[in-house]
Order: C-alpha cells, then structure tokens, then sequence
C-alpha cells in the first residue's frame, strides 16, 4: 500500500515538474533575449572512432562569435578488447583556446574484456570577441577509443 502511494506521488510531482519545464521553455528566450527565434545554434559532431592518447585530443571544435552562450559537449568511449588494462579511464573538458571551462572523468572496470562510459560537460560563457571551443578528451593508459561526440553551444 505504502509503495502505491509512494509510486502515485512520484508520478504526480514529475508530472507537475514536466509540465513546469515545459511552460517555462515556452515563455522563457534564451538568455534573456526578446524572442526565442534569436537564439543561435551551433553544432558540431565527430562520429568516430578516434582513438584516444594520453593528452588531449581534440574530438569537436568550432568558432563563436562574442555574446553568451551554453556551451555543452558529450562523448561515449570504450576500451580496446584484449587489452591488457583493467580500466577504461577516459576525460575530457570544453576548452576555449587553452583554458578549461568545464571537464569530466570516468573509470570503470572491464567486465567481459571491455568497459565503456559517457562524458558530459557544459559551461555557460561570456564572450567579448570570437573565439575557438573544443572537446578535447584523454586516455589514461586504457587504449580508449572515443565515438559520437558532440559539440553545441546556443547563444
């Protein structure tokens, strides 16, 4: 009885919140601007496979212009079967130029003789002239290879 309960309620509060999320993406532009039409979209995507080393490799870049912008990126990697590591160890950051904005990390055991995991990283930013934002992710002796990342930023 308690679990029905509990179920029917968790089902009313994500109901509630979706329809608040969704009302509030309706009326909200982006960053303040005067109409959600304004937005600017940019999208960048590298299928892969691309194998990773130990130090950056650049999956995804792109230039944007000065403004405001959210910047997301996101990859999956897995290790190379018959490796002899235990591991997949793979991170990755958002980079405008040489700076970090944001990064990532995940170490997961091979079970079966791979292992695969998922990068997220977003920053939100300022610019005051244009500049160039990368994905870039690193092996950590795993023998990793890194697919479908993705690079966007709405501004």
């Amino acid at each position: 009885m308690a679990t029905s309960m509990t179920n029917k309620l968790a089902v009313a509060i994500g109901a509630a919140g979706a329809l608040a999320a969704i009302v509030t993406t309706a009326v909200t532009p982006a960053f303040g601007s005067t109409s959600a039409a304004s937005a600017s979209i940019r999208i960048s995507r590298n299928n892969g496979p691309v194998t990773l080393k130990n130090g950056d490799t650049t999956l995804v870049k792109f230039k944007l212009t000065a403004g405001r912008w959210l910047i997301t990126g996101k990859m999956w990697a897995d290790s190379v079967p018959g490796q002899p590591t235990n591991n997949t160890v793979v991170g990755c950051h958002l980079a405008n130029g040489s700076t970090a904005l944001d990064s990532s990390a995940f170490n997961i055991p091979k079970i079966g003789g791979s292992s695969a995991g998922v990068n997220i990283d977003s920053a939100v930013i300022t610019l005051t002239s244009p500049a160039t934002i990368s994905l870039q992710c690193n092996d950590f002796g795993s023998q990793a290879v890194a697919h479908e990342a993705v690079l966007t930023a709405v501004g």
